[in-house]
């Protein structure tokens, strides 16, 4: 299993059929107006950031900054500030298990209404192939499923990249095109040493990997369109690489409301498995529709300069 949270509840999880079923977890930082840092990775003791002082300063060195200012408190203040939200969630997975003789193959689609509360995922009508599972709230997968299973990308898997703890370090690396929208593509590193909230564990072991990735940013909009972010490959732990693209959007909300929002999500785990010499590798499509607010009636803009 690998998970994420963040501002509500980021996980996002593999769980393998094996005695030591791996997993990757990113903690849920406390946000308010404000960043919450801990000296450390198992310290609670907060250094208190001003957003837009903080962004400013992180991006003033790379290229094309007000855009990537923009994100930054996107992902750190504006996404705080959202509204309870419901949407349906479809996940299409691929994953394979190996026996003494030969890889089964497996497919199948999970289905669920979630609803994001209070900064919390919670699931309900979770169904395998059309039936109904037993699920755990707020974020968990039932004990009883097997294969890749994959939550929480709302918030966290942004977030993670931006505070300060982190320590990212951004890359302003081409203008390019996004469909056909004109985009800028950003690059961002963060260390091992600098990770504070994305971990990955077995039963026996627990660990802060170094990721990276991309960032695609709406050159007029100045939003988001896709986070792209993986763990450095490693063959020292059970987990050798997870990565996962994020695809973002203009919701219109039933209300009238715009959001930006996940709309397509791609993950890819690859573990190691006891007398098998590839790595296994499974991939899952999320697909979320139906968007619309738990209650509330306010409109949300991306830009938290206006």
């Amino acid at each position: 299993m690998w998970c994420r949270s963040l501002c509500l509840v980021l996980p996002l999880a593999i769980s393998l059929n094996s005695q030591t079923s791996p997993e990757t977890i990113h903690q849920a930082p406390q946000l308010s107006s404000f960043v919450q840092q801990p000296s450390t990775q198992d310290a609670t003791e907060p250094e208190i950031i001003d957003i837009p002082v903080y962004c400013a300063q992180l991006s003033q060195t790379v290229q094309h900054s007000s855009a990537l200012a923009n994100v930054c408190q996107f992902a750190l203040s504006t996404l705080k500030r959202f509204p309870d939200l419901i949407c349906d969630r479809e996940m299409r997975r691929h994953w394979k298990e190996y026996s003494a003789l030969d890889a089964i193959k497996h497919s199948d689609v999970l289905t669920a209404e979630v609803t994001y509360r209070r900064g919390q995922e919670y699931y309900d009508h979770l169904q395998l192939n059309g039936h109904r599972v037993s699920s755990q709230a707020p974020a968990l997968p039932p004990s009883s499923l097997s294969g890749p299973w994959s939550l929480g990308e709302f918030a966290m898997a942004l977030e993670e990249i931006f505070l300060p703890s982190s320590k990212a370090e951004f890359q302003f690396k081409k203008q390019t095109h996004f469909g056909s929208a004109k985009a800028e593509l950003f690059t961002f590193h963060v260390a091992a040493a600098n990770n504070r909230y994305y971990f990955l564990f077995t039963a026996d072991q627990k660990w802060f990997p170094e990721f990276g990735g991309e960032l695609w940013i709406d050159e007029s909009g100045l939003r988001l369109l896709r986070l792209h972010d993986e763990t450095a490959y490693t063959d020292k732990y059970p987990i050798r690489s997870v990565k996962t693209t994020i695809d973002y959007a203009p919701i219109f909300l039933p209300d009238g409301s715009i959001m930006v929002l996940p709309i397509h999500s791609r993950v890819s785990t690859c573990t190691v498995q006891e007398g098998v010499i590839e790595d296994n590798c499974s991939r899952s499509l999320v697909t979320f529709t139906n968007w619309h607010k738990f209650k509330a009636t306010s409109t949300i803009l991306t830009n938290p300069e206006h």
